[in-house]
């Protein structure tokens, strides 16, 4: 990693080596140096704007041991951003799905999460505040079939989040971000039950127009309108607001779209060139 000129102050991101996390740190190297941190190394990167020191540490998030090193990285400071984007798809039937894949969608969404909130936030509230930003999923509050183990670990940042808002948020600004679908790479280290489930979420991300550049740059901008809930604007705005009005109606307009998908996936490949 390159050294640039040297800033006070610090962001903390996950899942820092591609997609989110990744579009996050050049939005973010602007006005902080960064410390990112994922279980694969992240790639340098630099642009005409590039500034403050980055330094990666490689590691796994429901580890203690890598917040420690992460929080060392800072050399006393405290993050003005902490921005949690580590994650993993992982999908099965409740019946269905094994119960190591439990355990690794909540250890990695929910317990990671955890992880990070513990270690910064008691040092962000000696200093001056700063910005905590949790990356749910729009799974959290739609119930998808066969996405339960995604979902759940989703619905508990969504919760956690909540929670961290009314313990802090007179002193830090928490913002948890709960898009559907945008272009990523998501399924890359996906755990299915089914092949199905794999090819409904291939799509999904295929078919998307948004991509993580847009996706981090919105999310940002909510974050520091000091807004507590992002649902990215159009459909995932319109389902959140339906959802509180007509929940019930809302969950079977997911079960009737899943229940599509699910037959188109059964359609041979060809006919859907």
């Amino acid at each position: 990693m390159r050294v640039g000129a040297v800033h006070a102050e610090y962001a903390v991101i996950t899942g820092a080596a591609s997609g989110l996390g990744l579009a996050f740190a050049k939005i973010l190297k602007r006005e902080c140096n960064l410390v990112l941190i994922d279980q694969k190394a992240v790639p340098p990167f630099a642009d005409g704007t590039d500034t403050g020191r980055v330094e990666a540490v490689v590691g796994d998030v429901e580890n203690p041991e890598t917040w420690q090193r992460a929080r060392e990285r800072l050399r006393g400071h405290s993050p003005k951003w902490l921005v949690q984007c580590a994650g993993i798809a992982v999908t099965g039937a409740i019946g269905e799905a094994p119960l190591e894949y439990w355990r690794r969608a909540i250890g990695v969404n929910f317990l990671g999460t955890v992880l990070g909130c513990r270690t910064f936030v008691p040092d962000m509230l000696k200093e001056s505040g700063g910005y905590v930003v949790n990356i749910a999923s729009r799974a959290a509050i739609s119930g998808v079939p066969h996405f339960g183990p995604y979902a759940a670990s989703k619905a508990a940042v969504l919760a956690l989040s909540e929670t961290l808002h009314n313990e802090v948020g007179d002193r830090i600004s928490v913002t948890v971000a709960c898009p559907s679908y945008f272009r990523s790479n998501l399924e890359d280290c996906m755990l299915a039950s089914r092949e199905v489930e794999r090819q409904i979420l291939h799509r999904r991300i295929e078919n998307a127009s948004r991509t993580a550049e847009q996706m981090a740059g919105a999310i940002l901008e909510a974050a520091r309108g000091g807004h507590l809930y992002f649902f990215p604007p159009g459909e995932d705005r319109r389902y959140w607001l339906e959802k509180r009005c007509m929940p019930v109606r809302a969950l079977h307009s997911i079960r009737n779209r899943f229940r599509a998908a699910l037959e188109g996936s059964n359609r041979p490949m060809e006919r859907e060139r």
